[in-house]
Parts: structure tokens; C-alpha cells; sequence
């Protein structure tokens, strides 16, 4: 930057040139006086000369000339001073200029750098000024958030601009925040001559302004994560600032809540609120080093919420009253309820072992008793007190040290221990003595509890069940003979029904139907329809037995129960039913895939062939039966479900048609035995499952089949 010169005044001049114009003066005046030229400054030209005039107008004039040096002399000592005043400033400027840490510059308005002090070279990351000039500040050096357009249009509208941040660009190539003010400096046209101003580096600024609103953002972060309210009270003005999560705990939105402490103090529970305003005044006093109570506070709902209310007064003026208190609000709920939960637990504790039939002691690892049951001081024979801090082997057997086999010593020694049955005379009887072990985090003893049961009405017992054993043993054996004798007998009725009853109908179904072939000709409509009513009686006697065959066998047969797939089983049950499908033009779908059950692979084929074939059956006249198959797994269970769209059972009926020969329809309308469900119960019962129906009438139905799933 050029100093800026002040060139000084000297009177010395005008005083040299007054003179000369003095005697210039008195020349003309002996000149006008002595060629009698008219006189043109003092007198006019028809006024006689006059010598004393011209005297006094030359003593005036000298007079005129020593007070306009007089004055110049002062002029000239105040211009100094100005002078000395201005080089001060100038000085003082060239100082603040030069030493500032505040970048100055000033820049044409195409951007160059016509000027700046050594704190905006090295503010830039340049090594002189020279170096600095030949960057151009109107559109480079920004980062592209910050474009220097936006520095151009404030500026020019404005005619300056201020606290303008920006991200610059230094040398080498690193960034840093500035805060920018600057001004446009005009011609009398007002056209933009240049701009001058100031940029600050505020980038450890910007740097602590994040680390505040990150510190702030995990403050928040932390409050709410662990589900903290915070609050925030003045106590000169009676304001508390609370966050969302304050309200929020008791039901409310922020903006619903007051911002003064009546309104906190209206929420605080009755029996509560004389507590905590102790606890708070005590703090106000200085007694305590925190408030820090739990209460309870309603929620919009109206129920009650138990609160940790903790805070601090971090502020009091000169005399010691409180200014300002930071504090926070945790939902303790949870925690309260657990501990009244705790609270009845222990309380159920000690009402079950007061309440245990048997004598209950707790010892600590020296062997002392810390606790008894009723049953013990019955047992005993002595009072709470006095069993209280014995040594259990001395009240129980008399001894100064654990005797031999001690239950309590081998837990502590080996932490493990087989209850036994002894013999205790001094209790009068047989007991069974068992320890249990109560460890602690560390997987030390710390109690042991010690019960004693009175078996001795049990050990009577079990001579006495012994002896009924073995004659219930002795009654199942004759029984079993009994039973194997009457399935023998069943065998051969099956027997005798499968080969001499089927074998005269098949006889008759034969002879019937050589009638209707070989004598066609020969019988009337009414024969002819008589021997076809033999043929179909026959079949449907034939069909019957084969079924009542099927239920008897499924009743007395053994079934091995092995894995069976589903997918295949109702496969093979669909070939079976093939030409039925194909003529009813029935479609069945199958969710895939399909679980493996425990089963017996022919008699879930009989029960899946049975149901399919009702399902396509029992549809109304001129409907396409529509089939649908999946299962689900629950509870260790597969449900396999057979839906339908046939014409649907009533709820009265639901149970009776898994009956033997129970029909709902006449043979004409839907053919069939009335065995099939029957033969579907009894396989599902013989293989530990179930079978139920869901049904509407018009609506369809539901069948379940419920088998054991593979573990």
C-alpha cells in the first residue's frame, strides 16, 4: 500500500508576494500622483490628488499586509499541525494494516487484487503479496457451495455486504472458513471504482461450532437413547425449558406442557409432592450436593408414572440464590413395578417355605442355620431363636463336626448330591433328605437349602402298592391271554366274513349278471330292471363288507409308525381316485412342499383316499369340484387341510359323520357305505392323531388331519 502524501503549506510564499503587490501598489501610486492618472482604486477620477492621502493609503495598505501575514503565520501553524496529526493516523494506520490478524484487501471488480496486508497473504498460504495479486478473487479459490456470484450481487445492490461466510481456498489447495465484510467504493457517477474490505478466519470458530452442535447431537443422542427428559429451570424468571422426550414420558407433546414450574408441580402426585419440595429447598439452601428423589407423576391418560427426578443448580448469584438448574427425568416404571414385583415375590417366598410340607432349613457354607420353617420348629421341637446361627449337624444329629455321608458337606465339596432316604429317629421316622446349592455371580456357594420330607407314610404306602402291583401284574398277564384269544376269535370272524359271506354274493352278483346278458332277450323291462337291482345290491353288499372289513382290521392290527411324506401319500391316493377325478373334471391343487409326519404309510393312503373321494363327491349337480391341499405346523404338530367347495355339512352333523353307517343324503343322490369317515377316525386314532371337519352349508368344507411331527 502507497502512503498517502501531504504536501505542506508555506506561508512564506503568499508573505513574499504580498510584499512584492505592496510596493507594486506604492510605485502605482506616485506613478498616478505624479502623472496625474486618475485614481482608480481609492478615490474617484475627478478627486484632486492629495499627498496625506496617498500616505495613508500606503500606511493602509501596510497595514493590510501585516495582518494577512499575521494570519497566513497562523494558517501555516495549524496546516503543520494537521500535517503532524495526519502522518500520526496514517501511522497508526499503516500499523493496525500491517500488524492486523484480520486479512484488508481491496479488489477491482474483475476480481484482481489491487491491495492487502501481510495477514490476508498469509491468511491465502502465499509468501508475498506479488504472489498473492496474480490470483483473481472473482470466481476461483471457493468451494462450490460458497459461489462468489452470490459475494458480486449482495455487494452491488447493497453497496456492501456484511458477515458473509464463505469457504476460500488457500495455496495449497487446503480450505478454511471466512467471514467477510466489504464495501463498494464509487466514482461521483456511481460507477464501481474498486472494493475494499476485510476477511477474518474463522475457521477454528467453525471447528468449535461443530464440536459444539456434534457434542450437542450426542448430548441428544444419549438423552434419548437412554430415554432421559431433560429439563432446564431459571429461576429469576420461573422458566423451565424442557426437550420432547420430558413430555413425551407422561403422554403429553411438548408444546401442551407449561414452561413454568406450577405446571410441573400440578403433575407431581399428592402423597408425593411435600417430599420433593423438601428435597428441593434443602438443595436451594446448599444442605445437599444434588436433588435427586423419586416420584410419581401423572400422565395425560391419568395413570401415574414413578419418575428419578435428578438436577443441580449450577448458577447462584453473589448472595447464594439459585440463578439457573440443569437436571433430568427417568421413567423408572419399569424398575418400580420389578421391584414391587421382587417385593411380593420375596414376600411369596417366605409364605411357600413357611407353607412347605416338609422341615426347610437355609445354611451358609459353615454349616450355620440362617433360616426355618414352621415344619422345622415342629420337628424340633425349638423356637426360631434357638435353631437361629446353630450348627446344623448339632440340632439334627447331635455331633460337633458333619457327620459321615453329610449332605451339605458333599455339595460343598463336590457340588453334587443324590437325595437319599435315612432313617432319623430323633424326628421320628424315614425322611428323604435333599440339598440344593444358591450361588452367586461368581458361581460360589452362598446358601444352601436343606429339606427333610417325612416319607414315612409314603414308604408304608409303597409296601402297600407294592403288594397291589403285583396283583394288577398277575391281572394283566390273564388279561393280556384273554385279549389274544378274543382277536384270535376276531381274526377268524373276518375270516369267515371275507371268504363264506362275500363267496355266496359273489355267486348271486354272478348269476345276476349272466340273467341281464344270456336271458336279456327272454325278460321283460320289469325282469330285466329286477336282475340289474340284484347286480347293484350285490356290489354295493360286496363294497360294505370290504369296508366293515377295513374297520374291524383297523382295530386289531398293529401299526408300526415310521416316517411317511405327505407329498406322496396323497399322490398315490389321488391314482387311486383317478377315474373319479377324471369324470367329475375335479381340480385339486397342492401347496408345496408338504412336511414329513409319523404315521403308517397304507393307512394314511386309506384315510387321504377316503376324504378326496368325499370332497369330489359331495358337490352340487353341474358344479366342478374345486380341491385345496396345504399344511402348518404348530406346536410340534402337522395340520394337513383339505378344502372344498361341495354343498357343506351343518354343525349338528359334524360329529356324527365320522360314525359307522351314518348318511346324511339317500345312496340315490350320493352313493356310499356311510363307513368311509368312520374307517378316516379310527386310522387317525390308532396313529395318535386327529381328525376334525369346518363346515357351511353351501359353503364348503374343512378337513384337518392332525399327525405328529418328525423331531
Amino acid at each position: 500500500m502507497k502512503h498517502r502524501n501531504i504536501k505542506s503549506f508555506s506561508s512564506k510564499k503568499y508573505i513574499v508576494i504580498i510584499t512584492l503587490s505592496f510596493i507594486l501598489l506604492c510605485i502605482l501610486s506616485i506613478l498616478i500622483e505624479v502623472l496625474d492618472i486618475p485614481h482608480l482604486l481609492l478615490r474617484a477620477p475627478s478627486t484632486p490628488i492629495n499627498r496625506n492621502e496617498i500616505i495613508i493609503e500606503i500606511f493602509f495598505l501596510f497595514l493590510v499586509w501585516l495582518i494577512t501575514a499575521f494570519i497566513l503565520r497562523k494558517f501555516e501553524s495549524k496546516c503543520k499541525q494537521a500535517e503532524v496529526a495526519l502522518c500520526k493516523e496514517e501511522k497508526r494506520f499503516r500499523t493496525i494494516f500491517e500488524n492486523t490478524t484480520i486479512g484488508m484487501y481491496s479488489t477491482s471488480p474483475d476480481g484482481r487484487i489491487l491491495m492487502a496486508n501481510p495477514a490476508m497473504v498469509r491468511m491465502l498460504g502465499y509468501s508475498s503479496f506479488k504472489k498473492l495479486a496474480r490470483r483473481n478473487l472473482k470466481d476461483k479459490g471457493f468451494l462450490p457451495v460458497y459461489p462468489r456470484s452470490v459475494f458480486k450481487q449482495r455487494i452491488e445492490s447493497a453497496g456492501k455486504v456484511i458477515g458473509l461466510d464463505s469457504v476460500w481456498t488457500k495455496h495449497d489447495g487446503t480450505t478454511l472458513f471466512i467471514r467477510e465484510n466489504a464495501s463498494a467504493i464509487r466514482d461521483d457517477n456511481g460507477n464501481v471504482l474498486y472494493y475494499e474490505g476485510t476477511a477474518e478466519d474463522i475457521t477454528e470458530r467453525k471447528q468449535a461450532e461443530k464440536k459444539l452442535r456434534e457434542s450437542k447431537e450426542r448430548l441428544s443422542l444419549t438423552l434419548e437413547s437412554a430415554g432421559l427428559g431433560l429439563w432446564d429451570q431459571n429461576f429469576k424468571t420461573n422458566k423451565i425449558i424442557r426437550n420432547e422426550r420430558w413430555a413425551e414420558m407422561l403422554g403429553y407433546e411438548l408444546k401442551d406442557i407449561e414452561s413454568n414450574i406450577k405446571c410441573w408441580k400440578n403433575l407431581i402426585h399428592p402423597d408425593d409432592i411435600n417430599q420433593v419440595e423438601d428435597v428441593i429447598k434443602d438443595h436451594e439452601l446448599g444442605k445437599t450436593e444434588s436433588i435427586k428423589i423419586e416420584h410419581r407423576m401423572k400422565t395425560k391418560t391419568g395413570d401415574w408414572k414413578w419418575i428419578l427426578n435428578w438436577g443441580k443448580i449450577i448458577d447462584r448469584d453473589k448472595d447464594g440464590s439459585p440463578i439457573r438448574a440443569l437436571g433430568t427425568h427417568l421413567d423408572i416404571t419399569g424398575r418400580k413395578q420389578a421391584e414391587e414385583k421382587l417385593h411380593r415375590l420375596s414376600k411369596d417366598r417366605e409364605e411357600i417355605f413357611q407353607a412347605l410340607g416338609n422341615a426347610t432349613i437355609i445354611i451358609d457354607p459353615e454349616f450355620n442355620i440362617v433360616d426355618v420353617n414352621r415344619f422345622t420348629i415342629e420337628a424340633t421341637g425349638k423356637s426360631k431363636d434357638e435353631l437361629m446361627g446353630k450348627k446344623c449337624y448339632e440340632i439334627f444329629h447331635g455331633t460337633k463336626q458333619p457327620p459321615q455321608g453329610c449332605p451339605a458337606k458333599q455339595i460343598i465339596t463336590s457340588a453334587h448330591y443324590v437325595p437319599i432316604e435315612k432313617e432319623m429317629p430323633a424326628l421320628g421316622g424315614t425322611f428323604l433328605v435333599s440339598c440344593t446349592p444358591v450361588l452367586n455371580d461368581q458361581g460360589n456357594f452362598v446358601k444352601i437349602i436343606h429339606s427333610l420330607t417325612n416319607i414315612t407314610g409314603r414308604k408304608q404306602a409303597e409296601e402297600e402298592l407294592k403288594k397291589h402291583r403285583d396283583h394288577l401284574e398277575k391281572l394283566v398277564k390273564e388279561r393280556t391271554k384273554q385279549l389274544k384269544e378274543s382277536n384270535a376269535g376276531l381274526e377268524a370272524f373276518a375270516y369267515t366274513v371275507s371268504h363264506d359271506l362275500r363267496a355266496p354274493l359273489r355267486a348271486m352278483y354272478g348269476l345276476a349278471q349272466a340273467l341281464n346278458e344270456d336271458y336279456a332277450n327272454k325278460l321283460d323291462a320289469e325282469g330285466k330292471e329286477y336282475a340289474q337291482r340284484i347286480v347293484n345290491s350285490s356290489e354295493y353288499m360286496d363294497t360294505m363288507i370290504r369296508d366293515l372289513l377295513e374297520y374291524s382290521r383297523l382295530s386289531i392290527i398293529e401299526l408300526e409308525l415310521k416316517p411317511v411324506q405327505l407329498e406322496q401319500s396323497i399322490k398315490q391316493s389321488m391314482k387311486q381316485i383317478k377315474l373319479e377325478i377324471k369324470q367329475s373334471n375335479a381340480e385339486i391343487n397342492i401347496k408345496t412342499p408338504l412336511p414329513e409326519v409319523i404315521g403308517h404309510y397304507s393307512v394314511i393312503n386309506q384315510i387321504l383316499t377316503n376324504i378326496l373321494s368325499n370332497t369330489i363327491k359331495f358337490v352340487k349337480s353341474g358344479v366342478k369340484p374345486k380341491v385345496k391341499i396345504w399344511a402348518e405346523e404348530k406346536n410340534g404338530w402337522i395340520y394337513l387341510y383339505v378344502k372344498d367347495n361341495g354343498i357343506g355339512i351343518a354343525p349338528e352333523n359334524q360329529e356324527k359323520i365320522f360314525n359307522v353307517f351314518e348318511r346324511l343324503h339317500g345312496i340315490e343322490t350320493y352313493p356310499g357305505t356311510g363307513i368311509g369317515l368312520a374307517i378316516v377316525k379310527k386310522g387317525m386314532e390308532r396313529m395318535g392323531g386327529k381328525v376334525d371337519v369346518e363346515s357351511e352349508i353351501g359353503k364348503g368344507s374343512i378337513f384337518t388331519i392332525k399327525l405328529k411331527k418328525i423331531l
